[in-house]
C-alpha cells in the first residue's frame, strides 16, 4: 500500500473528474497512490468514478481489489445516500465526505470528524452493505 498520497477534494466536480483524473492517474510517480475524498456531491461524481474505475479495469489497470465489488459498493452508497437522513452522524450532522481507498470506503463526518470504514473488497463486503437502509457514523452525541 502506497504511503505517498495524493488527494483529491471533490465537491461535485464530476466534469473535473472526468477530464482530469486520468492524467493525475498517470503522471503519479510509482508506489504514489490516488485518493478522491467526496463532499456528498450530487452531480454524479460517484458515478463519475465508477465509470473511470471501470475502464481502468478494461485496461488491464487495478486501482481497486476488486472493481466490480468498489462499483456495487459505490453504487450502494449512492442509493443509500439518496434516501431522506440516508447517510448522518451520531452527533446529528448530515454533512459527510467521501474517501475512496483500494479496499474500503471512509465515510467521514464534517462537523466532528468521525470515520465509518465501509469494506469493499469481498463478495460478504458487498452483502453487508446490501441490507443497510440507512448508515450512522459513530461519531459524539449531541
Amino acid at each position: 500500500m502506497p504511503i505517498v498520497k495524493i488527494v483529491i477534494l471533490n465537491w461535485n466536480g464530476a466534469e473535473h473528474l472526468r477530464r482530469f483524473l486520468p492524467s493525475v492517474v498517470a503522471a503519479a510517480p510509482a508506489g504514489v497512490g490516488v485518493v478522491v475524498a467526496d463532499n456528498g456531491s450530487t452531480d454524479g461524481s460517484l458515478a463519475v468514478l465508477a465509470e473511470k474505475e471501470h475502464q481502468q479495469q478494461e485496461d488491464g489497470e487495478e486501482a481497486f481489489v476488486d472493481n466490480v465489488i468498489m462499483y456495487e459498493i459505490l453504487s450502494e452508497l449512492k442509493d443509500i445516500a439518496a434516501r431522506p437522513d440516508g447517510i448522518t452522524c451520531a452527533c446529528g450532522s448530515g454533512r459527510y465526505g467521501m474517501e475512496i481507498r483500494r479496499s474500503a470506503v471512509d465515510l467521514i463526518c464534517r462537523d466532528c470528524g468521525a470515520k465509518l470504514r465501509i469494506p469493499a473488497a469481498t463478495d460478504r463486503d458487498l452483502d453487508d452493505l446490501c441490507c443497510h437502509m440507512k448508515l450512522v457514523i459513530p461519531g459524539k452525541r449531541n
